[in-house]
């Protein structure tokens, strides 16, 4: 096994977060479908959920300027 971690580009990372989202949004479905029978479940998902949307739209957001400063070349 080598110590290199493969480098992940912007395109790459922007695929798996919507990804999550598209995951997260399905189990927001099912939970809002089924209450009964996920007692404790919501409790404790939905306080993650509101966390994990802002982040993905601020790395997004702060990834997208690094390209563009051409006048360093």
């Amino acid at each position: 096994m080598s110590d290199e971690i493969a480098p992940i580009t912007i395109t790459t990372l922007y695929e798996m977060m919507v990804d999550l989202t598209r995951r997260v949004e399905r189990i927001e479905l099912i939970l809002s479908e089924h209450p009964s029978s996920s007692r404790g479940a919501p409790g404790v998902a939905m306080p993650s959920l509101p966390h994990l949307t802002p982040s993905t739209s601020v790395t997004l957001g702060a990834s997208h300027p690094r390209p563009r400063p051409h006048s360093v070349l």
